[in-house]
């Protein structure tokens, strides 16, 4: 080959990395109920619970395995957020097989604005009351959390995202979630 070959042939190869860089792939593997996604750009994963069609990141919580989550209303999904309204009520609930002893669970709630982590107000901190889990958190079982919350009007048009938390006695991440929304 000669010189000039090699170089259309580099050229080539070259064009094609770039390309490939600049694109956001996307693949699907089903993994029990929920399909990955995986974005060669980004260090996380967006999931897709498959029998709610939520979608979600996990985002941490080493004491606890994911196996459902569900927004409710999620009827409609723009640009791959949950469509929220104002003036209704929106209810998360996370099923996650506990991996740890726990005598209490806190929630906690973010709206992560640009990639800052703001505190909203949690309607019921206490997860161990009126969320469906009953405290002591025994290892092994299946516990299925629930949290109800406004969408209140004064809530700007915006897409962002949520992060819930649930955190145990030791103040440790027992599982961490965090939901794509866009509030109309």
């Amino acid at each position: 080959m000669h010189c000039a070959q090699w170089n259309r042939i580099l050229l080539s190869v070259s064009f094609l990395i770039t390309t490939f860089s600049l694109l956001q792939i996307l693949t699907l593997a089903k993994a029990n109920s929920v399909y990955l996604v995986s974005r060669f750009d980004d260090e996380h994963s967006l999931q897709f619970d498959f029998d709610s069609g939520t979608p979600y990141k996990n985002c941490g919580g080493s004491r606890s395995v994911i196996k459902s989550v569900q927004l409710t209303p999620c009827d409609e999904i723009s640009e791959g957020h949950c469509v929220l309204r104002r003036g209704i009520n929106v209810t998360c609930s996370i099923s996650f097989e506990s991996e740890e002893n726990s005598t209490t669970l806190t929630a906690k709630v973010f709206g992560i604005i640009g990639f800052v982590p703001v505190p909203f107000p949690c309607p019921q901190p206490n997860a161990c009351e009126n969320s469906g889990i009953e405290c002591p958190m025994v290892k092994g079982h299946v516990y299925d959390y629930s949290l109800t919350a406004p969408i209140l009007e004064k809530y700007p048009k915006k897409k962002l995202w949520v992060k819930g938390e649930l955190k145990d006695d030791n103040d440790e991440l027992v599982t961490c979630i965090e939901l794509p929304i866009k509030i109309e």
